[in-house]
């Protein structure tokens, strides 16, 4: 609910608490790491997408790659020069 109405930061402390209750969730921890994400937190939300891909590869390790790749685009175009 909180990241569809533009609210990661209360999505990201809801599920912190859930891999807390939870730490063999790998959803938990893949909503974890979407939230980060939207919050522009990027080495958690890594940290969480690969958590969710170590416990459940088959659903959620291209989930991990598509992270992978979003961070080695952006980081390849780098920042922009507007002179």
């Amino acid at each position: 609910f909180y990241l569809t109405v533009g609210r990661p930061d209360q999505a990201s402390e809801m599920f912190r608490k859930a891999v807390q209750m939870m730490p063999e969730s790998a959803a938990a921890y893949h909503q974890l790491g979407m939230s980060e994400e939207a919050e522009y937190e990027y080495a958690q939300a890594g940290q969480a997408y690969s958590r969710a891909a170590e416990l459940s590869p088959s659903n959620y390790g291209s989930s991990l790659k598509a992270f992978d790749q979003r961070m080695a685009v952006a980081n390849s175009q780098g920042p922009h020069d507007d002179r």
